[in-house]
């Protein structure tokens, strides 16, 4: 058997055997990669396998070629499998993060997702796929919601696209029912569900099996397919939604990935409703999302500062050429606190035409110039309610009305103004159809999109772990330069405009190779498709993502009623810090860039017992400052109990007044959490200010302050 240098693994046990091949081929309850492993084994040498029973239990032996043959003759022991060696992505980065040792057994139990839910929000799958299907010819695949497709009947409670069933799935696949649809013709949500949850079993070109392995291979898949390239965040929130309702049907907990939402204009800060629904869905024990942290690390699209009473803040930006005959535009989301004064906004074209000053709070603005059109709504609403911020859009573009195409748009230096005294503001490029970069002031923090800094869901950034893999182009190959164990330069940068600590991890996203898809419309080049042909390399945060999803999956199995506080808390608390992640940057074991560190699954998974006790069961009574904070409209506040026991919760304000009563009855130990609206115990919304929150437990009294600003 060839052996490769797989350093910080299972070593295997040696000694001596002999076998009759041709004995060997009439044994069915072994797996072929079993059976060709002892066909070509090193004499001296012993295996690990998993045994799997006919009442659905399984667990993991060493074992000699004799006592091989002794339990292949057991009647209760319904299939016999190999435990592989993983190589390096999903043949590296499942290596990286310690999950092949997870799947291995090394913790006593074999841990692969059994029993629990991925959710899939994605361009489809392509369910054909052997990465989704098990050993024993069945689907993997719980259901699809296709979004896109309206022929067939939707998902109960929704009134748009077809559901396909777990049955109809298998019949296709059997040949005795029509395709399915959610297909996937981009490729991406199927090479994502692969990360989460494939189990390896595909391979061509006389390639053997098992090499690629997602990090969860056991986990049941609920798919839906919200698209081919663009997403809708009604539907993305919908798709979430339909995971969490299949899990709390059937009892189970759900993991879910979203590498597809991705949008600048939003507030940042966790407060928009789009960002505000996935934490509601959140509260719930036994869920989880994954959110793509964002591939605009290295962009140039993003500003902050302050303005004074005497100095103007000036922020440059270059605009490429137009694109003839096509509608061109480049659009500016603005989000500013002032305090004590109004904000106000020029625009300088480039040929030195000055627009404005415009002051917040005004009408509508627009100009038909020659260098374009131009639209600016500066915080013509007023506040934001949910933030307390003024919202700004600024639009450029070559059409009058969005209509009639004039191919005007100016290339070269714009200039933004912004004036007004102690004004604090931040501004992205949010969407732009020609080259479109800040020249001067750009700003690299505060560049993960919507919905990656919504509270509760797992925020992942992106590093490197291969530095180049065996493609059919070339063997090996890579298309740069790769610093293997360094942060991504595409990964976006936190924090969150409101200053929380965003991303919340970093996993392996750069060229992982996983599930291709047999039907995409735009087939990557040979050297992006793997040896196998089966299944292909693809870099991006919505590669990292994915490993977490998995991981998710991997500790719902040891608890199923984890909360998503809980996992945060056990993933963000085991990381990786190493000579690539390095020393500087660290704010009390934050990095704008690595987030808490490098996911490691078995650091997670393999706590002490005490350890472990501590994460699920408190060891003292606990009351956590809310957040956000300041707030408006809701803040939520968690707070620990180590016993059953009697428990007030009340918000008083600062002359001492009881105002709300939040909590009053007996609640049991463990995490609890409480959610204060900004209202009184009639209903009414209380005035802009602060109060405390005091926790009564017993004896115990625990208070913290907090901040509401209408």
């Amino acid at each position: 058997m060839h052996r490769n240098n797989i350093t910080g693994f299972l070593a295997l046990i040696i000694f001596s055997f002999t076998i009759n091949a041709n004995a060997f081929d009439s044994w069915q309850k072994c797996d072929a990669m079993l059976r060709y492993h002892v066909l070509n084994i090193v004499p001296g040498e012993s295996l690990y396998v998993r045994v799997c029973t006919k009442d659905d239990k399984q667990y993991v032996k060493k074992i000699t070629i004799h006592e091989l043959a002794q339990l292949h003759s057991k009647s209760e022991v319904a299939f016999i499998e190999y435990i592989r060696q993983f190589q390096p992505l999903l043949d590296a980065s499942i290596i990286d993060i310690r999950a092949d040792q997870v799947h291995a057994g090394i913790l006593g139990t074999v841990y692969k997702g059994k029993d629990t839910f991925i959710g899939i929000v994605d361009s489809g799958i392509d369910w054909k796929h052997e990465d989704f299907i098990d050993l024993h010819g069945k689907t993997r695949i719980y259901g699809i919601w296709d979004q896109t497709d309206d022929s067939g009947s939707p998902p109960d409670g929704y009134s748009y696209g077809t559901y396909f069933s777990r049955d109809a799935i298998q019949l296709a696949l059997d040949g005795q029912g029509p395709d399915v649809g959610g297909m996937d013709l981009w490729g991406h949500g199927t090479h994502v569900a692969g990360i989460a949850a494939g189990n390896g079993r595909a391979a061509g070109n006389s390639h053997l099996a098992g090499r690629y392995v997602g990090v969860a291979p056991e986990a049941e898949l609920i798919i839906v397919k919200s698209g081919d390239r663009d997403f809708l965040e009604n539907e993305i929130l919908d798709g979430v939604q339909f995971c969490f309702n299949i899990g709390s049907a059937e009892a189970r907990p759900v993991s879910v990935n979203l590498s597809v939402a991705a949008s600048h204009y939003g507030p940042h800060d966790g407060t928009s409703s789009f960002e505000s629904i996935i934490d509601q869905m959140l509260w719930t024990p036994g869920r989880s999302v994954s959110i793509a942290c964002g591939n605009d690390g290295d962009k140039a699209i993003h500003f902050q500062g302050q303005s004074s009473g005497t100095q103007n803040y000036i922020v440059e930006f270059d605009l490429g050429s137009n694109n003839i005959g096509q509608r061109d535009f480049v659009a500016w989301n603005i989000w500013a606190d002032s305090f004590s004064g109004a904000l106000e906004i020029s625009i300088v074209t480039p040929s030195g035409d000055t627009l404005g000053p415009i002051l917040s709070g005004s009408t509508v603005n627009t100009w038909n110039t020659a260098e374009g059109s131009i639209y600016l709504d500066h915080a013509s609403t007023g506040w934001q309610s949910q933030n307390n911020c003024y919202h700004s859009l600024l639009r450029i573009n070559d059409s009058i009305d969005d209509n009639q195409i004039q191919d005007n748009m100016a290339s070269g230096t714009w200039k933004l103004i912004l004036s007004g005294a102690g004004a604090s503001f931040d501004g992205w490029i949010f969407e732009n159809s020609v080259t479109a970069l800040i020249t001067n002031n750009a700003d690299y923090s505060t560049l993960m999109p919507e919905p990656a800094n919504s509270n509760f869901s797992i925020s992942v950034a992106s590093y490197s772990t291969r530095e180049n893999w065996p493609s059919l182009a070339a063997n090996p190959w890579s298309p740069y330069a790769l610093n293997v164990g360094a942060i991504s330069d595409f990964s976006s940068s936190g924090p969150t405009r409101d200053g929380r600590q965003k991303p919340d991890i970093s996993a392996p996203g750069e060229h992982i190779i996983s599930t291709s898809s047999s039907m995409v419309l735009d087939i990557p080049t040979d050297y992006y498709i793997a040896t196998d042909s089966v299944h292909r390399a693809w870099a991006g945060t919505s590669m990292s993502a994915p490993h977490v999803t998995g991981a998710v999956a991997l500790l719902f199995e040891i608890d199923p009623s984890l909360s998503s506080s809980q996992i945060k808390g056990f993933l963000r608390g085991t990381t990786k810090k190493d000579e690539y992640t390095g020393s500087t940057g660290w704010d009390m074991g934050w990095h704008a860039r690595w987030g808490s560190g490098k996911l490691d699954v078995l650091a997670a998974m393999t706590m002490s017992p005490v350890k472990y006790e501590e994460h699920l069961y408190p060891q003292q009574i606990r009351l956590h400052q809310n957040y956000p904070n300041p707030f408006n409209p809701q803040t939520f506040i968690d707070y620990e109990l180590v016993e059953n026991i009697f428990v007030c919760l009340d918000i008083y304000n600062i002359d001492g007044q009881r105002v709300r009563t939040l909590l009053n009855g007996i609640q049991h130990s463990g995490f609890h959490q409480a959610v204060w609206d900004g209202r009184n115990d009639n209903g009414v919304d209380v005035a802009s200010g602060l109060y405390l929150c005091m926790l009564k437990a017993g004896r115990n009294y625990k208070t913290i302050k907090l901040t509401l600003l209408r």
